[in-house]
């Protein structure tokens, strides 16, 4: 899952025409005073990032799951999609 974070970025450039890193990186300059994830670094340890990798992996394999058991058990599907998009 972590390789997926790597390749991504040229994907997500892609995936629209509205291109706002810049502008988001000087509001980041004015309002902290230097890049977030830069100014966040000092709190990441390897462990940390696995252990939120694998709530992530939880949650990969508990949504197709709770779609599932909503087919299953006959519930309104379109409640529990506007139920899971608002999260």
């Amino acid at each position: 899952m972590n390789f997926v974070y790597f390749v991504i970025g040229p994907v997500v450039k892609e995936a629209t025409d509205w291109h706002a890193d810049e502008l988001l990186q000087s509001i980041d300059l004015y309002l902290i005073g230097k890049n977030v994830s830069l100014k966040f670094e000092q709190f990441v340890n390897s462990s940390l990032c696995d252990a939120f990798s694998l709530g992530y992996l939880y949650f990969l394999v508990l949504l197709p799951l709770f779609c599932l058991g909503y087919l299953i058990i006959g519930c309104n599907l379109e409640r529990c999609f506007r139920g899971l998009f608002l999260l």
